[in-house]
């Protein structure tokens, strides 16, 4: 039973390791809500999480000497629950988001260094390498299930306004003359030269 229980703590975790891009869908809903932030100022909501985990891979070690795996494990999770949840309610400027989503980014450099010590401490030999590929499994699943139901609810990009267009009437049909192909000569100068006869 405490197996069991292991393996499904591990796999939950496992399915949000990728929840830093799981924005990505509908960053065009949020560049629409912020329109006076550059598209590469909403762009850095996702750089914000890549390169604060980063510090969160540093403080794990530090934290792990101190707290069981298991507690940073939670608190991995419920960090980005809380911060993942915040710019839904704290959402006046694009700069509360950014930092909301470094945040995130540190409690997920957590998740993301704490598996796989708790994959190779909790397991061994074929059955460590199992978990290591259910565990990637999950991580694409969850991403998949989180990005395709974020984009079911809004355009990846913002939709461009649609420029008016100009009806016109109905084409006429433009006849084949041959003069006008021979030199561009039109009807008029074709008749001036009739009148004045072609013989010498």
């Amino acid at each position: 039973m405490n197996a069991l229980k292991t393996r499904i703590g591990i796999l939950s975790l496992s399915s949000i390791t990728l929840s830093g891009i799981f924005i990505v869908p509908i960053i065009g809903m949020v560049a629409q809500a912020f329109p006076d932030s550059s598209l590469s100022g909403v762009q850095m909501i996702i750089s914000a999480s890549t390169l604060t985990a980063l510090v969160g891979a540093w403080l794990t070690g530090k934290l792990a000497s101190v707290l069981s795996r298991k507690t940073v494990a939670l608190i991995g999770a419920g960090g980005i629950l809380l911060f993942g949840m915040l710019p839904y309610f704290i959402h006046s400027g694009l700069a509360a988001v950014i930092a909301f989503s470094a945040l995130m980014g540190v409690c997920l450099g957590f998740i993301n260094n704490i598996l796989p010590t708790l994959i190779s401490v909790h397991y061994e030999g074929e059955q460590r390498q199992s978990v290591m590929g259910q565990q990637v499994a999950v991580a694409s699943i969850g991403a998949m299930v989180f990005m395709g139901g974020q984009a079911r609810h809004g355009p990846v990009v913002p939709r461009l306004p649609r420029l008016p267009v100009r009806r016109r009437g109905p084409h006429r049909m433009r006849l084949h003359h041959p003069s006008r192909e021979r030199g561009g000569r039109g009807e008029g100068e074709v008749a001036r030269l009739g009148s004045r006869g072609l013989d010498p």
